[in-house]
């Protein structure tokens, strides 16, 4: 262990780095023809859309845009996601840094298509 950099890492402060993947959408919502509502605007953003209805009646989708550390779209493969978002991890906790790498989301949010990928 480099205890120079282990030193560096005590003195700064602790951060997070909240990374998204877009999931695609699943053969049973293609199948009732549901409406993707998550875009992936670039690499740090996502625009969740919500259809509304206004007083009169007139619809209109409503766009809720939501920032992270990194964002990634439902066509990246497993590989450049561990490449991009975990492996620079991995390379630090073997430089003393102290590291965690969890997913978390609602059922159906794409926690096991992010650790397994598309099945075959």
């Amino acid at each position: 262990i480099n205890r120079h950099n282990m030193q560096n890492s005590l003195k700064d402060p602790p951060r997070i780095n909240v990374v998204v993947r877009k999931r695609p959408m699943s053969d049973k919502e293609e199948k009732k023809n549901d409406i993707d509502i998550v875009e992936r605007k670039n690499d740090t953003n996502i625009v969740v859309k919500e259809r509304k209805e206004k007083v009169d009646l007139t619809q209109y989708i409503e766009e809720h845009l939501f920032a992270f550390d990194q964002v990634f779209d439902d066509f990246v493969s497993n590989e450049q996601l561990y490449l991009e978002a975990v492996q620079p991890l991995v390379a630090a906790t073997f430089e003393g840094a102290m590291t965690t790498v969890f997913a978390y989301g609602q059922t159906g949010s794409g926690k096991t298509h992010t650790m397994m990928g598309n099945p075959k």
